[in-house]
């Protein structure tokens, strides 16, 4: 109760970055959205750990500082960075944090290069299955250019799997679309999300 999260507070001040980690999903796990102001003076922690727990319990209480912080953090060029913040974008319920999502995952790089980054991103939307993504995950799908590479395949795959999260009928029909555009794996794929999704025959 109140008491003890009196008597945690007042222990946030410790020089011990786990302590303090701690502290806060302990404040998280309490349910009080009352600790928000606390943790305030938390918000550009020195260590990423912290900071992640407290954007974590910003989010969990639906706090507006947590999406402006995974905008900044999904603006990043530190490929780490922006895996850290996809994790956590996986419970935003923001259309901006859905949208810079898919922006990341259309971006002009080498797949070689950040396929992890994209694989992060591609389960943060399946995740959030925001019906605002689906413009940009659109974009990902029909880019054939991704298929000249195995990473891209793999991708577009996962790609497809997260559209059976989104209950809007324009999950369906993209879904639609990229059984007729393609063929094999992804075209078999795509006809069990769209039957997945209408509950008829593909």
């Amino acid at each position: 109760g109140q008491e003890a999260s009196d008597q945690i507070v007042t222990r946030l001040h410790d020089k011990r970055w786990d302590v303090v980690r701690n502290l806060v999903v302990l404040l998280r796990q309490m349910g009080d959205p009352s600790v928000l102001k606390p943790l305030g003076h938390l918000v550009g922690y020195a260590n990423s750990k912290v900071q992640f727990e407290v954007m974590r319990t910003f989010l969990h209480f639906n706090d507006p500082r947590a999406d402006r912080y995974l905008l900044k953090e999904l603006g990043s060029n530190d490929n780490a960075t922006i895996v850290g913040a996809a994790r956590l974008a996986a419970k935003s319920k923001s259309a901006e944090v859905a949208c810079r999502l898919t922006e990341i995952l259309n971006r002009k790089q080498r797949l070689d290069k950040d396929e992890s980054v994209r694989k992060a991103v591609l389960k943060a939307l399946a995740e959030m299955a925001h019906p605002g993504a689906l413009p940009g995950l659109e974009r990902f799908l029909l880019n054939r250019g991704l298929l000249k590479s195995l990473q891209g395949k793999d991708l577009k795959l996962e790609a497809v799997k997260v559209l059976s999260q989104y209950e809007a009928p324009a999950a369906a029909a993209l879904a639609h679309k990229v059984q007729q555009k393609y063929s094999g794996e992804l075209s078999r794929e795509a006809g069990t999300v769209y039957m997945q999704l209408t509950g008829g025959p593909s």
